[in-house]
């Protein structure tokens, strides 16, 4: 009991941050990320007991890869760009429906880039500048001619942000803006915040934290927050010896970049996710993968640089989402599970019950079946 106790306070004083934030401005916050601190901590030191698991029907869906993922009610709903499909499911897995089929014509998908799910309709970002507007049964009620190209958006009131990448034009150099169906609103101008990338990798960037937006680029180690009518830093990730540096920023050759980057001197932070208790994000450094975990409400922080392969829990897979009430989604791929089934029986000690629920979800599983969902409710 005193060794767990030791652990966990060990875990908890790695990163602490505290400030009071202004209602327009924030304070800007930094969290500076000591890797020599990276610890080997197993799952149950983060989540709860409580892991739910969704094996998505492959009988009339198929799914290449989970690009995004939102869980509304009793509804699941999947963005698979490659395949040019949204797709929903119910909470035990059953296929419903699509919203929208491939193809460049009226209600139909080309690219989905990104989609946000209201009470009453799923709103679809394809195609060049098209925002489509579907019910949940799947059918087209409307689409709009968004006034610039995005890899992503969201809403905040009666506005529309739109998150567009990078533009080495001087003149198109500003990479988000805000609409409200008339006026045309621009920020985040390269000079302006110093990022000049021209990196456009990640898409769905934007978080809701309260009443605000919070925006992580690719390649940026700043998180700003949007409100209804400004735009300010609000966390700086400080990775020390490990930042990127401004010169291969700001490389005209991306592919030199990226073989930089590639070689893992520098702190790559590739996955990010807020809400109003936590703050989660996952870099690359050195052919190792970190994640670092913050309870922005008691202050406690854990950075872990690898999770023990604990067999009281299932595969952790690759978070895709973040839910308002605290749960982490990731998605499987079936053969980590089949592998996993392979050495589990070697292990000395095993929880029956989630061995058993283990056993049925390995069994149903072939070489074409869908991701599997895990949610996992954080609990630290």
């Amino acid at each position: 009991m005193k060794r767990t106790v030791l652990i966990l306070c060990t875990l908890f004083a790695l990163v602490a941050c505290t400030g009071n934030k202004k209602a327009e401005k924030p304070e800007l916050l930094t969290y500076k990320i000591d890797v020599s601190k990276a610890l080997q901590i197993r799952l149950d030191y983060l989540f709860s007991s409580r892991v739910e698991y969704i094996a998505l029907d492959d009988k009339e869906a198929y799914i290449k890869n989970i690009d995004k993922i939102v869980l509304r009610d009793e509804d699941i709903f999947i963005l698979d760009e490659e395949e040019h499909n949204l797709l929903r499911f119910n909470r035990q897995g059953k296929f419903l429906n699509y919203c929208g089929k491939k193809g460049r014509g009226p209600g139909e998908l080309f690219y989905p880039a990104d989609f946000s799910v209201t009470d009453d309709l799923i709103k679809v970002k394809t195609g060049a500048k098209n925002l489509m507007s579907f019910r949940k049964n799947g059918t087209c009620s409307g689409a709009n001619k968004l006034p610039v190209n995005a890899l992503s958006f969201a809403y905040l009131g009666d506005k529309i942000f739109l998150y567009r990448g990078h533009n080495r034009d001087a003149e198109k150099s500003f990479r988000m803006f805000a609409y409200d169906g008339d006026t045309l609103e621009k920020y985040l101008q390269v000079p302006e915040f110093g990022m000049q990338s021209p990196f456009q990798s990640v898409s769905k960037n934007f978080s809701r934290v309260g009443a605000y937006l919070h925006l992580h680029e690719a390649l940026n180690d700043t998180i700003y927050q949007i409100g209804p009518n400004t735009m300010a830093p609000v966390y700086k990730i400080d990775f020390g010896k490990y930042a990127i540096p401004a010169d291969v920023l700001q490389l005209e050759d991306e592919f030199q970049m990226m073989k930089i980057l590639n070689k893992g001197k520098y702190a790559n932070m590739n996955t990010y996710f807020e809400n109003d208790t936590y703050l989660i994000f996952k870099f690359h450094l050195e052919g190792r993968g970190y994640y670092f975990f913050q309870n922005k409400q008691s202050h406690k922080s854990v950075l872990a640089k690898s999770f023990k392969n604990d067999i009281n829990y299932f595969p952790f897979g690759d978070p895709i989402a973040l839910t308002r009430d605290n749960k982490l989604i990731v998605k499987t791929a079936p053969y980590r599970i089949l592998d996993r089934e392979k050495t589990l029986y070697d292990k000395e000690v095993v929880d029956e019950q989630k061995l058993d629920a283990f056993y049925r979800l390995s069994k149903n599983m072939t070489s074409y079946s869908n991701p599997v969902v895990f949610i996992y409710q954080l609990d630290f």
